[in-house]
């Protein structure tokens, strides 16, 4: 028997547990209230329970999904068979062994987790099911840890909000813990801290709305993935090593949040979109040669890419896409070798305010800034766009500058005019050259030269 078949054969028991199990729950009228009355045991043992005769769990006299399980400090549970439970008040630790399931049941009303306790996922096969759209909530002060997937529904499925005020945490070394939508159509809202620590990976497969409170972060030598997700709101952050990564899914989005650590899109090709603007607090997001990051104003009239922080690109693009306007703000760096500003997904009279800082700083290779959205907007700069340590600034795309701003080509570097209109202040230093191309388009407006315009090379 082949590896994969005997992977989907295990999936396929685990979800017939569950849902023999879920099936046979009782209606809340009938709910019991049961209270562990022992130090380390397993859920499935009757004597572990008080006050459960009513329970309607596996087996029965057990707490299941219509009931409350009280468990206190020194509680230690294991689950080593399919369970459900409907409000779990754990100040102890519940283990979710390997290849086993708990549910939390929403099918009648709301789910929810609290007491300052743990659940523990136990390995890539522990599952912590969301069933109904009645939605789940996780207390602050309470923890889901480990590894393998929350949220998939296998009874009954719903637009299930979860919503976590506690710590979900893929602590487990080399394994993933994977999120999917609540339900299977649901989401989460995150007000507390989502993370992966202890080299573990935290697969987001899902939508994220955070409060100002939310976090999601990588911890050092931890990765978060972002896997066709949409994160609004919060932070989002990395520690040391830790990184943010995206795969090539273009949903993969921010909008509107507070990155404090580095996405990393060079390791592999990855697609992200920036929605609703994106503040840096000295973050950074580097952009490898085989992927792309979207200033994406489709959906969004105006946004703003502010704070302090870098777009690194190595050989990647930054484009943008539609007919809104970004603003990148003073002390928002975008530098390196690739293109700005190409639009394919929907070109428009895209707008990009530059306040801040541009910079083709990679010897022997170029920065190219095409035309916004290609449209025809020109490029509104109020900060600087330079060429140094040997880069080469190619501007096929007008530029309009500012009182204040300028162009700037350091020694040893190019600044070059591709058919296209410049206003401004031009300042060469050393061997930098300013040029122009052959082309006929080539027009200096109102321009102020500090250094030597190259028509020789």
């Amino acid at each position: 028997m082949s590896t994969n078949h005997r992977l989907r054969t295990r999936k396929s028991a685990l979800a017939l547990a569950a849902t023999a199990l879920l099936a046979g729950a009782a209606s809340p009228a009938s709910a019991a209230t049961c209270t562990w009355n022992t130090g380390a045991g397993n859920w499935n043992a009757l004597a572990n329970w008080l006050s459960c005769v009513a329970g309607n769990g596996n087996p029965t006299g057990t707490p299941g999904g219509a009931d409350t399980a009280v468990i206190g400090a020194t509680g230690s549970v294991t689950v080593s068979n399919a369970q459900a439970i409907n409000t779990l008040n754990n100040a102890g630790v519940v283990t979710v062994n390997n290849n086993t399931s708990l549910s939390l049941d929403a099918k009648n009303t709301g789910a929810s987790f609290f007491g300052g306790g743990q659940i523990v996922l136990g390995g890539s096969g522990s599952r912590l099911f969301v069933e109904g759209a009645n939605g789940v909530s996780v207390a602050a002060g309470s923890t889901i840890r480990g590894a393998g997937q929350i949220g998939q529904a296998v009874s009954l499925s719903g637009a299930s909000l979860f919503s976590n005020a506690g710590t979900i945490s893929a602590d487990a070394n080399g394994l993933s813990l994977i999120l999917v939508d609540p339900g299977n159509t649901g989401s989460y809202a995150n007000s507390g801290l989502i993370e992966a620590r202890n080299g573990g990976t935290l697969d987001l497969r899902s939508t994220f709305a955070q409060s100002a409170t939310g976090r999601i972060r990588a911890e050092t030598g931890s990765f978060v993935e972002l896997n066709g997700t949409v994160i609004s709101g919060g932070t989002v952050g990395s520690t040391g090593t830790g990184r943010i990564r995206t795969n090539g899914n273009i949903a993969n989005a921010l909008s509107g949040v507070t990155l404090a650590g580095v996405v990393d899109m060079a390791s592999s090709p990855s697609s992200l979109r920036i929605t609703n603007g994106l503040t840096f607090s000295n973050g950074a997001i580097d952009v490898g040669g085989s992927s792309v990051l979207y200033l994406d104003n489709r959906s969004t009239a105006t946004q703003a890419i502010s704070g302090t922080g870098s777009i690194n690109l190595t050989g990647g693009a930054l484009r943008m896409e539609g007919t809104g306007q970004t603003t990148t703000g003073a002390n928002v760096t975008i530098r390196g070798h690739g293109t700005v500003g190409q639009a394919t997904q929907l070109s428009g009279q895209y707008t990009w305010i530059n306040n801040g800082l541009v910079s083709a700083d990679v010897n022997g290779q170029t920065l190219n800034l095409v035309r916004p959205g290609n449209g025809s907007v020109p490029i509104q700069n109020n900060g600087i766009l330079e060429a140094i340590n040997g880069g080469r600034l190619l501007l096929s795309a007008d530029v309009d500058a500012a009182t204040g701003s300028q162009m700037r080509a350091g020694t040893g570097s190019v600044i070059e005019m591709n058919g296209v209109r410049v206003t401004g202040t031009v300042n060469t230093t050393g061997t930098g050259s300013f040029r122009a191309n052959g082309s006929i388009n080539n027009v200096l407006s109102g321009v102020t030269l500090n250094g030597n315009l190259d028509m020789a090379s």
